[in-house]
């Protein structure tokens, strides 16, 4: 699709009829500053104590009765 567009008027005169005028209006584009604080998130990591519960295996010693003849 091209931007312009010819249109022969009753005068037979080739005119230029721009399809989007918005290029052509000298439009004072004046940018607002949007000041972009970025709002800092202290990430502290909640520190997770990790204690292992020590289990402490003390293996039953199964006595064996040792049956003589």
């Amino acid at each position: 699709m091209s931007r312009f567009e010819f249109s022969v008027d009753s005068g037979n005169q080739l005119s230029v009829v721009n399809r989007l005028p918005l290029l052509i209006l000298p439009t004072p584009h004046t940018p607002h500053p949007t000041p972009h604080t970025p709002h800092p998130t202290p990430y502290t990591p909640h520190p997770t104590p990790h204690t292992p519960h020590p289990t402490p295996h003390t293996p039953h010693p199964t006595p064996r009765y040792v049956h003589g003849d």
